[in-house]
């Protein structure tokens, strides 16, 4: 027989044998090839055997099936419903496996009737599978095909040599440095995956690129496996993250030293419930944790048992919410998380997408907190969200909100800027307010007329509404200066128009954006509010100040309220109660002992150099102060 060196998959040459062989060399992944004078094989379409499952209901998909009569009273439902997005494409292959998880359930509710124990549920073949798993294949069937053409004895064995540049072109794949293009078994690999519905992940997905990794890495192993043994050398261990995958102990649930008790096969969508009814978190975090839990099942594919939970599984979801779009509920309506990011990829100019700090402050540390609850009630042995965060260079060197300078407040407060009209509105009392009491934005625009209030002779702002925290309910003296620009004329005035808030526009404008928030399930504790006053502010009036530091916006005016306590000789422990800060300090006990005379002693010695008061009295037709 004559022999012709060829490239094969593995990046080696070697001689061109029989077509069987050379079919095999190019089977990668177990999926065929069509080649000349080989037939592909026809698999069919997967709608054609699960038309009655498949439903389309509104624009999206669902997963269906009824449940036998006989066991409804056991599953409290007469059927199986299951969302699988918007693609129709995704949604064909998510149903084998959706459909696999019922068929379990079923077989379940039907050993709990008879009394007889369920067989050992049998893994799809068409279950979606990892990143890892799906290269733990690839390694595999490259391995097993190398010892397959070795045994046949073929004379050209060990007459290869590597490819240098498919090599590093493996090793860049490898390490995220590119995802295009794709060398041909990597390429093959993955089809194989998404035509025998084992990959749900669409290309570009954090999920395709996962498994891209991985596969480049399956590919590496083989190479310099196929090279030892070229020399004579025994295979080398096989990588942790490449361990083959055992089938019979994943169907073998019951053997799983991570299950701890019935509970632990349940996904954290039926777990979520007791959490939240023993923790009792308030409105708006209960939902992040209903957001969170919605988001890793659809990241995930479909709801897993807790127990199967992985630390691979809490890395992929952060990988997954890097690439998510902000609002993406609101952007991409009725898309999975998964749809809404190929939706946003595929925008010519894509939304952006959520922030590092969001996803470690919300997503990931509900995720953790969840999961350590489980952890701690005997679900899991152990939290595998521990640890997992977004690990961002830039964020120790973000610059911090500055205070405002003298020449600052001098263009701010300008009168020709600041009270034009010779009036001062909602804005130039916020901005006031800000100055010389350090609320927050939240708990300015939430006071009510009666929280502007006398205790023991002093006028006060009473912070009493929903606060960031429990130390931020707090008494804050007025300041002279606002009560000479006259607030108190102002709280009368609102009291005789019937108005309820000391800000009534901004309290309704933010109260109709909760609302709207509340309805799509996004509401946050006082979000809303900085988007009105603080964001006209931060936009458009720092412009016309010719103002242009991107470090300085409407919350240095708190900033510079309490660097101004701090120059003023303020001690700590009063500055801190005044500004709403939890002190941690062993003495913070005692600082709710600070009198309401002496928090008014310290707001009375601010100065801010820069602020002309006095022409700010004459542009308001006051009284200049001696």
């Amino acid at each position: 027989m004559d022999f012709d060196l060829v490239r094969t998959a593995g990046g080696k040459s070697i001689a061109r044998e029989a077509p069987e062989i050379l079919q095999k060399r190019c089977y990668c992944s177990l999926f065929p090839v069509s080649l000349p004078g080989i037939p592909s094989r026809n698999r069919g379409n997967g709608m054609a055997r699960h038309g009655s499952n498949l439903q389309s209901k509104g624009g999206r998909y669902f997963a269906r099936l009824a449940v036998p009569k006989e066991l409804q009273p056991i599953l409290g439902k007469k059927e199986f419903s299951q969302a699988l997005g918007a693609d129709h494409a995704q949604a064909v292959r998510r149903l084998p496996s959706v459909l696999d998880g019922f068929y379990q359930d079923i077989d379940a509710a039907k050993a709990k009737l008879t009394g007889k124990p369920a067989p050992a549920p049998r893994p799809s073949p068409k279950r979606l599978l990892s990143p890892t798993e799906i290269g733990t294949r690839h390694l595999q069937s490259r391995l097993a095909l190398d010892t397959e053409i070795r045994d046949s004895g073929s004379p050209a064995i060990g007459l290869g040599f590597p490819d240098e540049d498919y090599v590093s072109q493996l090793r860049d794949l490898a390490a995220g440095r590119i995802f295009d293009p794709l060398p041909s078994p990597i390429a093959l690999a993955l089809e194989w995956a998404s035509k025998s519905g084992n990959l749900q992940d669409a290309p570009g997905t954090s999920g395709w690129n996962a498994t891209v990794r991985v596969l480049a890495r399956a590919e590496l192993v083989a190479i310099e496996t196929e090279m030892l043994r070229d020399e004579g050398e025994p295979d080398p261990p096989i990588p942790a993250d490449l361990t083959p995958v055992n089938p019979a102990a994943e169907a073998q649930p019951a053997t799983s030293a991570r299950i701890l008790g019935p509970d632990s096969l349940l996904p954290l969508s039926e777990i979520l419930p007791r959490f939240l009814a023993e923790r009792r978190p308030s409105g708006p975090t209960a939902r992040e944790y209903e957001t969170v839990v919605r988001q890793f099942e659809e990241a995930m594919g479909e709801p897993m048992p807790v127990h199967t939970i992985t630390r691979r599984h809490a890395v992929r979801f952060k990988d997954t919410l890097l690439e998510t779009p902000s609002s993406a509920t609101k952007r991409f309506p009725g898309m999975t998380l998964l749809d809404a990011i190929a939706a946003n990829k595929a925008r010519k100019e894509p939304f952006p997408c959520l922030d590092a700090k969001t996803l470690n402050d919300k997503n990931l540390s509900r995720l953790k907190t969840l999961l350590g609850w489980c952890a701690s009630n005997d679900l899991i042995p152990d939290n595998p969200a521990t640890g997992i965060r977004v690990e961002t260079a830039e964020k120790a060197g973000k610059a911090p909100r500055e205070d405002f300078t003298p020449g600052d407040l001098t263009k701010l407060f300008a009168p020709a800027l600041f009270a034009p009209a010779g009036t001062l509105d909602e804005s130039q009392w916020a901005m006031l307010i800000g100055l010389f009491s350090g609320l927050r934005p939240s708990e300015a625009a939430q006071m009510k007329l009666d929280s502007v209030r006398h205790e023991r002779g002093v006028l006060c702002f009473s912070v009493e509404e929903e606060t960031k925290n429990r130390g931020s309910r707090r008494l804050v003296p007025v300041h002279s200066t606002l009560i000479e620009l006259g607030l108190e004329r102002r709280v009368a005035a609102l009291r005789k128009a019937g108005e309820t808030h000391l800000f009534p526009i901004w309290y309704a404008q933010g109260m109709k954006a909760k609302a709207e928030a509340e309805k799509n399930g996004s509401a946050t504790l006082n979000q809303y509010f900085p988007r009105f006053i603080p964001r006209r502010f931060n936009v458009t009036y720092l412009k016309n100040a010719n103002i242009n530091d991107p470090t300085k916006d409407f919350y240095s005016f708190r900033h510079t309220f309490k660097t101004g306590l701090r120059k003023s000789g303020v001690d700590k422990g009063t500055a801190d109660y005044i500004c709403g800060h939890t002190d941690q300090s062993a003495g913070a006990v005692y600082v709710h002992g600070v009198s309401i005379e002496a928090m008014k002693a310290a707001v009375e010695s601010l100065h801010f150099d820069g602020l002309d008061l006095d022409a700010l009295r004459k542009s308001l037709g006051l009284s200049a102060v001696a």
